[in-house]
Parts: C-alpha cells; structure tokens; sequence
C-alpha cells in the first residue's frame, strides 16, 4: 500500500513540475506601443482611429466585418485597435479617455471609437457615424486625452471586464460546461468507479477523492498551469477513448446481471473482468482515485466555455488576480455540483438497501426464522445488483453518445 501511494504521489508532483516549468511568462509590449503609436503616427497622412473592444463582447464580434470592408474602402485608413478584457495596460488608457473627455460611469462602454475631436460608444453610433467622419475628415492627428471631444453614446457592453463576470452568468456558464464530452466523459468514469464499489462505507470516499482531484486539476488550470494540455486532438481522442470503453464497461456489466451470453462469448466477459479488476485493485483507493481524477481531468481543458478562458487570463494577467479566484474556485464547484449529488445519491441507494436488509435480519433474529436468511441475503445481493446494472446503462447510453459526437 505504502509503495503504491508513494508511486501516484511521485507521478503527481512530477506532473505539477513540469507544468510549472513549461510555463513561460510572456512579456507584455501593449504599453510600450500604446506610449510611442501617437508619437509614429503623428508623421502619416492618414485618417486615425483609435478602437477599443472586448473579445466576449457581443456587439464587438459583430463589427469585425465592418471593420474589415472599412479597411477595403479606405486602405489608408490608420485604424488602431486595442482589446480591454485581457490587457489591462489596453483598459487603463481607455479610462484615460473616459476620464479625459467627462464621459459619465453609466456610459462607458465598449466598443468604442476615438478620433480627432470626437468619439462615438456602441456598434449603432460607429457603423451610422465613423464612415461620414472619415470622408469628411481633413485632420489627420491621432485622438489625445487634451483634446476638446464631443461623442455620440449607443450603448454597449461593460468595458470594465469583471462587470461581464456576474454571478448568475459564472452559474450558467458553469451549468452548461457541465455537458461537454469531456466532462461527460469523466462524469462516466466516476459512475464506473461507483459501480465497481461494493462496500458501501466506500462510496463516499472514493466518489469525493475521484471529485477532489478533478477539481484541483481545473483549479490549477485557471490560475494559469497545464497550458499545454489545451490540445483539440488529445481532447477528442480522450472522449472518445472513453466512450468506447463506456460501451464495452456496460456491456460487460448488463451481460453479467441478465446472463444473456454462454460459452465463448461468456468466457471471453469473465476474463475482461479479471482483467479489469487487477487493474481497478491498484487505484481504487482514496489517494489513487484522487490522482485518476486529476491525471484525466488534464484532457479535458480544451472544452471549458469562453467565459472561464476569460477569468483565467484574468487571473495569469495578474491585475485582477485576487478578484478573480473567488470566482474561478466557484465556477468549479459548480461544475462538479452534479457529480457531487450523483455520490451522495448513489450513497444513499447504498445506504438504503443495506438498512432495509438489517432492519429484516433484525425481525428475523426477533422471531428466530432462520431458515429464511439465507433467502434475505440474496435478496441483498439482488439489489445491489440491479442498483449496479442501472448504473451500467446509464454509463452505456452516455458512452454511445461520446462516440457519436460530432
């Protein structure tokens, strides 16, 4: 046992290592730009715009094809853009210009455009009003926080990235990361895991530390670690991996309860199991679920939503790193929220079924009938059985539609 632990601890921390190796800081040059391009462009004979947006707001991603049949109009337009969400040296001199040019809280948003002596926020203003400013601009400066500006207000999205960052939204987001393949496909091992306990004081147990280590994994990988393992290719090949054995697993399991198959087809199922439970021994205790859940969680980064992509870099930015972590570590629990329920009700199945059967050995001791207890441990057996075959189907169903996502 003590070999076995100090094994999984080996590979764990050697995992953490190489993770934290393999992260190289990248250096930020947006300020550096932001300080010399008024300065570069001041020399152009071009139209200058300055354009702030946010890469989750919805209005921004919408002008994108604006932008770009801008450019075709005016190839010589000089348009400048700078994303606020992510880059926070990008959102300090947008406030410059809020603050320069009085624009009220309640009307900072993004997108937003500035040109010389004006500025006009929201998707509406920008495509009714940048087009005739540029075909009647005779000014070719670069907008400045000491010019006198007057704008045009539309609406927006918040420019300030954590206002996007609300609880009902983190909820959602969360709620529905929960039906990705990848998390589906760990939810699946889980339920193998419960399936394969029969003790039931150890359900709880291995459910939680198989969760515990999942959790920390995505925990890890919000604050900025196992970059590497954000990987399309390694993400679907694992979902499908595990698809196929959800198969394969339920089968297996519901050809051992109805004892539908006979002879060679039968043998060949005894020895997969054999197999599987030589297998199962060695990890099916608490610290080695826990690194299972953990290991198998790296493959599945590559499907969390935009929005947890977005507190990550938050947090990897360092400028919002502790407003952010509160909400990273709450994101996660939320995802394992139905996990975490899928234990305490396997559980309590468990619990139940055994209950109910001392409750009868009781009576059965009281009235001292024992011919029939024989009869009340099989019928213990039973539906442990059947409890255990429920959760095969569940695993098959969810297996074939892994396999069969597109």
């Amino acid at each position: 046992m003590k070999r076995r632990i100090f094994l999984l601890l080996l590979v764990f921390c050697s995992i953490i290592a190489v993770s934290v190796l393999a992260e190289t800081p990248k250096k930020n040059y947006t300020q550096e730009f932001l300080d010399e391009i008024s300065i570069i462009q001041e020399s152009r004979d071009d139209d200058c715009v300055y354009y702030f947006y946010g890469r989750e707001c919805i209005d921004c991603d919408s002008l994108d094809g604006y932008f770009i049949s801008l450019k075709t109009k005016f190839p010589s337009l000089n348009l400048n853009e700078f994303e606020v969400y992510h880059d926070f040296h990008n959102y300090e001199q947008l406030q410059k210009y809020f603050n320069a040019y009085k624009v009220d809280q309640d009307e900072q948003f993004v997108p937003v455009v500035f040109v010389k002596g004006s500025y006009f926020i929201g998707k509406e203003s920008i495509t009714s009003l940048l087009e005739d400013w540029i075909k009647d601009n005779d000014a070719f400066e670069c907008p400045s926080i000491t010019d006198k500006s007057i704008g045009i207000i539309s609406g927006g999205s918040p420019h300030y990235v954590l206002n996007l960052l609300t609880f009902s939204k983190v909820t959602s987001e969360a709620f529905k990361n929960r039906f990705h393949p990848g998390t589906m496909a760990l939810l699946i091992l889980l339920l193998a895991i419960l399936c394969l306990t029969k003790d039931h004081k150890m359900v709880l147990k291995r459910g939680f530390s198989y969760i515990a280590g999942s959790y920390l994994a995505f925990v890890l990988f919000g604050m900025g670690f196992f970059s590497f393992f954000y990987n399309p290719s390694l993400y679907y090949l694992f979902y499908k991996v595990v698809g196929l054995l959800a198969v394969i697993f339920g089968l297996v399991g519901l050809n051992y309860f109805l004892k539908i198959s006979e002879g060679i087809v039968n043998h060949k199922f005894k020895s997969l199991r054999r197999t599987a439970l030589i297998f199962t021994k060695f990890l099916l205790f608490p610290f080695g679920l826990f690194v299972l859940g953990f290991l198998l969680s790296l493959f599945t980064f590559t499907g969390v939503s935009d929005l947890f992509y977005l507190m990550r870099d938050l947090y990897v930015g360092g400028f919002m790193k502790y407003s952010v972590l509160p909400l990273i570590l709450y994101y996660c629990l939320i995802l394992f929220l139905l996990p975490i329920g899928i234990v305490l009700f396997f559980n309590y199945l468990h619990g139940h079924t055994y209950l109910i059967h001392d409750e009868r050995k009781h009576q059965e001791e009281q009235f001292q009938i024992d011919k029939k207890h024989g009869k009340k441990d099989s019928a213990l057996k039973h539906s442990l059985r059947v409890l255990n075959a429920l959760g095969r189907v569940i695993i098959l169903v969810v297996g074939l539609v892994l396999l069969f996502w597109s």
